[in-house]
């Protein structure tokens, strides 16, 4: 779904026209008001991004307490490595996967956080379940700025199957590739087809078409037994693919996605649990985030085209096309920005395909696209850093 934002609105006079070629450089080459150019977009991503609220998809940002977290990390030797996001996130994945191992029965208190869960391991040699794995490395993901949240896999008979009917596991968002990926740091493993980084649901998708063999696992650690390893890690995940609910506070309303179970569930093995909303939607469910949509607007409009239409005698249909060179649309924007990035801090933007970002102070700049062929990229940048995606408008005038 793809819906262009983009607020073209009125016409520019002649007058206004003129007033325009007057302030071009000469290398713009104008002629004269004779000239009848028409401005078309011809490629974009560009969308309503700003309408999702990204509160409702991802963990809680907690700057304080995450530059603790990063802190005590790196204190520990953690260490970014990667030059790719998705470089980034695995081999962050593949050392949370090596501080302690599985306990599927040391269930912590319930404020625990990623920071206290660390020091029980290092100083207590704790060890947890798969939801301390998902919790830890969202976090710590978080702590350099990536959008994260916890993914509870539920088993067809979750509802009164007995135990064992649940998992946990976490998906992040990469800008660089625009998309949600699943990651399960408890076996330090995520997925590809391909070349291309899965979701839970389209590894789902695989599977129901029979061919979950053709995704590739790949493991961020050493296995004893390959073979078998990995034949045993794919048995035990096919269990958990009834439907999927976002991580979040016991109390707290969720979402989640139906798969393979077609039923709205309300108990876990038999108890009772938070409120959730469930979608067949998988749109809803992985929207694209930390996104720039771009709305134009001319500076310049007909203030009365009634009087011009007088002034021109234009009567009939074919008498507005004659004229039409007179009062046609000038591409001189003024460009506004809206993003859905939590923790925003600045908008970059910059012009056909230069290699050099400009910060904008605000949310708006302007754009003279008076060439052949115009391309403006937009992207936003939160306060740690890191860019999201880029938007961008290819516009022609000829």
């Amino acid at each position: 779904m793809k819906y262009i934002v983009i607020f073209l609105i009125g016409f520019v006079t002649w007058n206004a026209y003129s007033k325009q070629n007057e302030a071009l450089d000469a290398s713009a080459s104008i002629t004269s008001h004779a000239t009848f150019k028409k401005i078309k977009i011809v490629k974009t991503n560009n969308a309503a991004y700003f309408t999702v609220n990204p509160k409702n998809y991802i963990a809680e940002f907690q700057p304080k307490y995450l530059r603790k977290l990063k802190s005590y990390i790196e204190h520990r030797g953690f260490k970014l490595k990667g030059s790719s996001e998705k470089e980034i996130v695995t081999n962050s994945m593949a050392w949370v996967t090596q501080q302690w191992k599985h306990n599927g029965d040391n269930e912590p208190p319930k404020n625990f956080k990623a920071l206290d869960i660390l020091k029980n391991v290092h100083k207590e040699k704790m060890q947890y379940r798969c939801v301390e794995y998902g919790l830890v490395l969202s976090e710590i993901l978080q702590a350099y700025g990536f959008n994260t949240r916890q993914l509870a896999l539920r088993a067809n008979d979750v509802a009164y199957g007995g135990f064992g009917k649940g998992h946990v596991a976490m998906e992040v968002f990469l800008n660089d590739l625009d998309k949600w990926v699943f990651l399960d740091p408890q076996f330090g493993a995520y997925f590809t087809l391909g070349d291309k980084m899965l979701n839970y649901h389209e590894i789902f998708v695989e599977k129901k078409d029979g061919k979950f063999d053709n995704v590739k696992i790949h493991f961020m650690m050493p296995l004893k037994n390959p073979n078998q390893d990995e034949a045993d890690y794919r048995k035990f995940l096919q269990l958990y693919f009834g439907h999927i609910v976002l991580g979040g506070k016991k109390n707290e309303l969720r979402m989640g996605l139906k798969l393979e179970n077609d039923n709205d569930i309300i108990t876990f093995q038999g108890m009772p649990v938070g409120p959730v909303i469930y979608t067949k939607s998988k749109e809803e469910f992985y929207p694209s985030l930390n996104r720039v949509s771009i709305a134009l607007d001319f500076k310049k409009k007909i203030d009365n085209f009634q009087k011009l239409a007088e002034k021109l005698k234009i009567k009939s249909n074919e008498d507005y096309l004659n004229n039409m060179k007179e009062f046609s649309a000038f591409p001189d924007f003024n460009v506004n920005l809206y993003s859905n990035m939590i923790e925003f801090s600045y908008f970059e933007y910059r012009f056909s395909n230069s290699s050099k970002w400009k910060k904008i102070s605000g949310k708006h700049l302007n754009w003279l696209a008076i060439n052949s062929n115009n391309r403006l990229e937009a992207r936003a940048i939160n306060t740690f850093g890191r860019p999201g995606p880029i938007t961008y408008i290819e516009m022609t005038y000829k």
